[in-house]
């Protein structure tokens, strides 16, 4: 099963992430896509921040009725920061064991993959598909991630197979550079409106805004 799995806080989900995981799926053949929100992401915190409870409330309600997205609460049911390389590594041997899968990313979170816990291993357990802007050049951004890998004394190496495609050296993962619709929506955005009183809809599901105004999130009191 070829499966994409799609990460992030989803503070709170919107179009732009539901959009990225459909021209994903879609480009390629994607048997399902399951979204995970994040537990306690070492990157990010907001005082405004919904509760883990909330986040998958919101995910599950966004993707109803779709029938290759999921949700997973993999990252929700354990203590501590999330670590990507430690989701994964449950992933691989539990709900996705044996399936052939692809990491879902932007190009600019991709690259702060240096930034990561074992970044490297993160490489070389699964593929990326790696969403870019329609200008951005795939060899570019692999020089330039190289590059911020090599700043650290870490060394890894690729090449590419097609214009969009490259292979990891000394591994079977692929990184998929995958062209996409952009939204220009963000959950920071969002939640910049909710508390400036200013609409939200037509950014995310309509059955999560009711859910954000039902329980008043993102207010300050």
């Amino acid at each position: 099963m070829r499966t994409g799995i799609q990460g992030g806080t989803f503070d709170p989900i919107h179009f732009g992430h539901l959009s990225s995981a459909e021209d994903v799926s879609f480009q390629l053949e994607l048997d399902r896509v399951i979204f995970v929100p994040s537990g306690t992401p070492p990157h990010k915190s907001s005082p405004l921040m919904a509760s883990s409870v909330d986040r998958l409330d919101m995910v599950e309600m966004a993707i109803e009725g779709h029938p290759l997205f999921r949700s997973d609460s993999v990252e929700l049911d354990r203590e501590g920061l999330s670590f990507t390389v430690d989701t994964l590594r449950i992933l691989a041997n539990t709900s996705c064991k044996g399936d052939e899968i692809f990491f879902i990313i932007g190009e600019d979170a991709f690259l702060n993959l240096h930034t990561w816990k074992d970044p490297l291993e993160v490489l070389e357990k699964v593929n990326f598909a790696v969403t870019i802007r329609q200008m951005s050049s795939a060899k570019e951004i692999m020089l330039e991630l190289k590059k911020r890998f090599e700043d650290l004394s870490v060394r890894f190496d690729f090449n590419f197979l097609f214009d969009n495609r490259c292979r990891i050296l000394n591994s079977n993962m692929f990184i998929e550079f995958i062209p996409i619709r952009r939204l220009d929506i963000s959950s920071s955005d969002i939640r910049e409106n909710i508390q400036n009183s200013r609409s939200i809809r037509y950014l995310l599901p309509r059955t999560v805004e009711r859910f954000i105004i039902d329980k008043k999130l993102y207010k300050d009191s």
